[in-house]
């Protein structure tokens, strides 16, 4: 398994990492590793054993929903179901044969066939890693590939066109399902975020906001549009498209000194080599192979595929840091606060940021209503917020006299109790509405290379402020936490402290 683990097949994560390199878009953990965790907020899902490790029926069904050959259309799927012969029911998956049985219709390019069978505008190749992953995806990944599969008919019609309009491969969609199982509330224990999984030096190259109330990493359309970009720069640099996405996934430098110290651009010679990380190796393979079963779901079993509808919006202008629910009630009923959020996942804190006329996504055709429904909305039933960084000496008393509110309402807000505030770096403040002209709306654009501040609800983080006599080890003994982790989750070097320093600690469930 080219020195891939049985654990890593057994028990496979959601979402790519990033090493610490900050001029770098990179991923040392693949979407498929077991070794990071993610928020609540994020969707962790981990692949389930398959009921019967046999070959998989190749069962003819007929075309699924109007979603999926909308998707097949876009995409060039066969629209047909396949001939069982041109994938014989075996561990190894011929597609030298199954090219070249079709060479008189399949084009590799992004073109369609006369007979619409499914071709690929990206590189494909038939490596040994390849035929792994295939077999992963139709055996113990199944379960969760076939989730993967189901989110492709709702973000196609969004990523495809931001694709074309850079002149790029339709089928790099293929790219932000390894990265993130095309989940825009993906994120890693490294900090890379988003569908698309940029760390914020990354995504802040691109233009994209990481703020205190917004994370466009997270933004479907901003996040495609940085992703497409970035991708374009590096099959610029390297003029090929397996090594353009090694270069995603590890770094240009890390492609760079490969090429230099081996004297060859040819990615498989290259990803056999100690220059690039175990994580690196598997990962064009994997995008290879999710192209592949993707575009030919009934070859590897996947008949009973649940693909999700697009999504459909407007943009109406909040101009008051305003909540999601409040959005929602004034929506209407028929809406929820969760279908703002699946609209707006850039608003991790569900709260619009304050001090800006921001474009939030509403459902279609609820743009004039909603709008209409928080203007006429009576200020005692909604609120407005600030982002409060804490400083020593700071208690609730202080900063509810300071932004014109009650302490109740903060500790409430933040759910917390006033004993448990030095835990955090920051809180947010909710204010009374008629309160918000009188509170001056302080920068959200603040900077940070990292985390952003650690706040009451984000994924159990503590923060440990150092104190004379500690030490990692204590630190890791007194929360049950292991030093890797410490280490990891605060990018430290060494074990050295400094009184004073902030140690972040995500506690074990």
């Amino acid at each position: 398994m080219s020195g891939l683990s049985i654990s890593l097949c057994l028990s496979l994560v959601l979402l790519t990492a990033r090493p610490a390199e900050s001029e770098t878009q990179s991923s040392t953990v693949s979407a498929f590793d077991e070794r990071w965790t993610i928020p609540p907020d994020a969707e962790l899902e981990t692949l389930e054993e398959p009921e019967d490790e046999g070959p998989v029926a190749l069962d003819p069904a007929p075309p699924s929903p109007s979603a999926e050959q909308r998707f097949r259309a876009m995409l060039r799927f066969h629209p047909l179901d396949p001939d069982p012969s041109w994938f014989p029911e075996n561990e190894t998956f011929d597609l030298e044969h199954f090219a070249t049985h079709r060479s008189t219709t399949l084009r590799w390019q992004s073109t369609f066939t006369e007979t619409g069978t499914a071709a690929f505008d990206i590189p494909i190749a038939d490596d040994p890693r390849v035929q792994m992953w295939l077999r992963i995806l139709r055996g113990r990944g199944r379960a969760l590939f076939g989730k993967w599969m189901g989110r492709l008919t709702r973000w196609a019609p969004v990523y495809v066109p931001i694709l074309e309009r850079h002149g790029l491969p339709k089928d790099l969609i293929f790219l932000a399902m390894v990265e993130s199982g095309l989940s825009p509330k993906a994120y890693s224990f490294a900090n890379a975020a988003g569908p698309w999984q940029f760390i914020p030096a990354t995504g802040r190259r691109y233009g994209l906001r990481i703020g205190l109330f917004v994370d466009e990493r997270r933004d479907f359309e901003r996040s495609a549009d940085a992703a497409a970009r970035y991708l374009k720069a590096l099959y610029a640099e390297f003029g090929d498209w397996w090594l353009a996405w090694a270069a995603y996934n590890a770094g240009e430098g890390r492609v760079r000194r490969a090429i230099a110290r081996q004297g060859t651009t040819d990615f498989w010679r290259l990803s056999r080599s100690r220059y690039f990380m175990r994580e690196t190796q598997q990962y064009v393979p994997k995008i290879i192979a999710a192209a592949i079963v993707s575009k030919s779901p009934a070859y590897f079993g996947f008949t009973d595929v649940e693909y999700e509808a697009p999504l459909e919006w407007e943009v109406m202008t909040v101009t008051v840091a305003t909540d999601l629910a409040t959005v929602a009630r004034a929506c209407g009923a028929q809406f929820s606060e969760e279908d703002l959020k699946t609209l707006n996942p850039a608003l991790y804190r569900g709260i619009t940021p304050p001090g800006e006329h921001y474009p939030l996504r509403v459902p279609h055709g609820r743009g004039h209503d909603c709008q209409e429904g928080l203007r006429t909305m009576a200020s005692e039933t909604r609120q407005s917020y600030r982002f409060h960084r804490l400083a020593r000496g700071d208690t609730v008393q202080k900063i509810a006299e300071r932004y014109l509110t009650t302490p109740e309402l903060i500790l409430a807000h933040n759910r917390i109790s006033q004993d448990k505030l030095h835990h955090y770096e920051g809180i947010v403040v909710p204010i009374p509405f008629r309160s918000d002209p009188l509170v001056p709306a302080e920068a959200t654009l603040e900077v940070f290379s990292g985390h952003p501040p650690a706040t009451p609800g984000d994924a159990l983080v503590i923060v440990h402020r150092v104190r004379r006599g500690d030490s990692l080890w204590r630190i890791a003994q007194k929360y049950r936490v292991s030093l890797r982790s410490l280490r990891t989750l605060n990018r430290l070097r060494s074990s050295t402290l400094r009184v004073g320093q902030i140690i972040r600690v995500r506690p074990r469930r």
